[in-house]
């Protein structure tokens, strides 16, 4: 994904309580980065900061309520 771009992924319309979505990405220094993420509905928003980190700085719009750490991975969101 270049700078300033983005990407979705589509999911179930009516999920139960076990969904989640899971979002893995790399920078350009090679740390690995996963989150797990309990979408809702229309849209789930998560900005990245020019490191390559989730972006959680207040006003960004990053929906910090929705992430977690991964399921059976131990990087940090």
């Amino acid at each position: 994904m270049q700078a300033g771009g983005g990407t979705s992924d589509n999911g179930f319309i009516f999920p139960d309580e076990d969904f989640f979505m899971q979002l893995n990405w790399w920078s350009d220094k090679g740390r690995h980065h996963c989150v797990s993420i309990t979408p809702k509905w229309p849209n789930t928003d998560i900005y990245l900061d020019l490191n390559g980190n989730i972006d959680t700085e207040k006003g960004v719009g990053t929906d910090e309520d929705r992430l977690d750490q991964c399921k059976g991975d131990l990087a940090k969101p």
